[in-house]
């Protein structure tokens, strides 16, 4: 088991896809390591929706649709679903 990134508004339209599924078999791990693997596999995100260990501005990252981080170091669990979306991506 993963974390599963979930892709809203602008990333979703990007990615072409709803979701990504990325550090299969670790338990735990950081935001900002998540972040890098999904840029990694998925290059068109890198640079529009993604820095680095950070999403670029216009984009926020929630974790478990409870919270907003923006912290690479917040740990990230196996299991976990981690939302990339763009800030008007609404509902």
């Amino acid at each position: 088991m993963g974390v599963t990134v979930e892709f809203f508004g602008i990333a979703r339209e990007r990615a072409g896809r709803p979701d990504l599924e990325v550090c299969c078999g670790i338990e735990s791990t950081r935001l900002g390591d998540v972040l890098l693997e999904v840029a990694e596999r998925l290059p068109v995100l890198a640079g529009e929706c993604l820095s680095g260990e950070h999403p670029q501005v216009g984009f926020l990252v929630n974790i478990n649709a409870h919270r907003f981080l923006a912290d690479p170091d917040a740990l990230v669990h196996a299991g976990d679903h981690v939302l990339l979306m763009s800030a008007d991506a609404g509902g």
